[in-house]
């Protein structure tokens, strides 16, 4: 028993010893390769340019008057319930969200149609292709989900510069909060 044991063991370091030896005899490519993969590794992150991320989250609140009318309750008034938001209503806010025309609007006060143009153009679009053409890498940049078992819109967006980031979402959230005001606010309430 003992010396089954011990001939187990002294395979092990015989082959530990013929994988150490194989890389003895091939250090300059172990070498090699050691350091292609670090100077990658730098110069693909002196390269790309940093990214930074904003985020925000909107709280989503069931505030209708959704009572049913029975014969237990007519005389009742009819009262305001903070019941559950549907995933219906957390639908509808994020495509109030992601509205062309609240991603327009954010586009043109935060100066986003205002890039530069690439070096492989040759004539500058117009300012409604430059403002098309922002609001579509808007709407792509933009990452909007609904937490999961919460009432909570998640938003984030992300640039090359931090200002920008913030902008852009503060700008989201103000224009959001009065679109929505004046969608869910009924005529002639103050």
């Amino acid at each position: 028993m003992t010396r089954e044991l011990t001939t187990s063991v002294g395979r092990q370091n015989i082959s530990l010893r013929d994988g150490a030896a194989a890389l003895f005899r091939r250090k300059g490519l172990v070498l090699l390769t050691f350091l292609t993969v670090i100077a990658g590794t730098v110069i693909v992150t002196l390269v790309l340019p940093d990214k930074y991320e904003s985020r925000m989250k909107i709280l989503v609140k069931n505030q209708r008057v959704d009572v049913a009318i029975t014969a237990a309750n007519a005389q009742q008034p009819a009262a305001m319930t903070d019941g559950e938001v549907t995933e219906n209503q957390i639908n509808s806010e994020i495509e109030l969200l992601t509205s062309k025309d609240l991603l327009t609007q954010v586009v043109k006060d935060c100066g986003l149609a205002n890039q530069k143009p690439g070096w492989l153009s040759r004539t500058p679009p117009s300012e409604t292709v430059r403002v098309e053409r922002a609001v579509n890498q808007l709407a792509k940049d933009l990452n909007i989900n609904p937490v999961r078992k919460a009432n909570i819109i998640s938003i984030s967006y992300a640039s090359n510069s931090p200002e920008v980031s913030a902008k852009v979402l503060r700008r989201l959230g103000e224009l959001y909060l009065d679109k929505h005001v004046k969608l869910h606010h009924p005529e002639g309430a103050t």
